[in-house]
């Protein structure tokens, strides 16, 4: 009993040593504009994002892909496209779960990479990537958006 018990907690010490995340934070978040333009579906990290989001009274919008054409048709043809977005930020992530981090609960050990970028300028405002537990990923997030 005593050797299955040791077996267990090694294997709970290399798991979460194998977790690392990069944090790279760029420039702050206006505080009073808390709308974001989120990818579509709620699928494991993106949903949970999206449910910290919503808990941190941020405003939600899809990703619906608008493009907006201007120009005009005639002998020298020039049309400029350039996405439009109804929010201050857009968040990007993508997941690859790798293994469990528990067998007790959903919380996949995932590899991530999560920016959110400042739809006003163009510029990345915060990236975090690594990998670890999904759970551990979020705490991260969320300690991110608290100390902005």
């Amino acid at each position: 009993m005593k050797v299955r018990y040791l077996l267990f907690l090694i294997c709970i010490f290399i798991l979460i040593g194998c977790e690392t995340h990069n944090l790279r934070a760029y420039k702050p978040l206006i505080k009073n504009e808390r709308s974001i333009t989120v990818p579509p579906g709620g699928h494991a990290l993106t949903g949970a994002i999206k449910d910290l989001l919503k808990k941190n009274n941020w405003t939600l919008y899809v990703d619906s892909e608008n493009i907006m054409h201007e120009g005009e048709a005639d002998k020298t043809v020039k049309i400029t496209s350039k996405e439009t977005f109804k929010t201050r930020y857009r968040l990007m992530a993508s997941s690859h779960v790798y293994d469990t981090c528990s067998l007790i609960s959903d919380n996949p050990a995932i590899s991530y990479d999560i920016s959110i970028v400042d739809n006003i300028d163009g510029d990345e405002v915060m990236s975090l990537s690594g990998r670890g537990c999904q759970s551990h990923v979020i705490d991260k997030v969320e300690e991110w958006l608290k100390n902005n």
